[in-house]
């Protein structure tokens, strides 16, 4: 995968867990059930950490796919384990499928 290509992937795992990260901020402004709001603040909080590396990787030109193949599988966690409130969102959330599309896409580099 030339440098080009790994830095639009890299993008479009941004843009994924932001995605994600927004929807479940969404739901927690908008009064979700107290029984998810923790798990919703520490995914978000995770989400924007691991956003940051992903840029700073960037900037410093050491995007490595390994690292963006974790954060789409977690990307998938919290999909998963949160898909009672994601599922009451109106935003539009990625689809497994486009999160796995580009899981296998990244492993194809390595």
């Amino acid at each position: 995968m030339t440098d080009e290509s790994l830095s639009t992937a890299a993008f479009r795992v941004i843009h994924i867990r932001s995605r994600i990260a927004e929807a479940l901020l969404n739901e927690a402004y908008n009064n979700t059930s107290p029984e998810y709001m923790a798990d919703i603040l520490k995914a978000a909080f995770k989400t924007a950490d691991a956003i940051e590396h992903i840029a700073e990787d960037g900037f410093n030109r050491k995007v490595l796919p390994v690292f963006l193949i974790q954060s789409l599988e977690t990307a998938l966690y919290i999909m998963d384990s949160l898909k009672i409130p994601l599922s009451r969102t109106t935003l539009k959330l990625p689809t497994e499928n486009e999160i796995r599309f580009l899981i296998q896409s990244l492993k194809s580099t390595q």
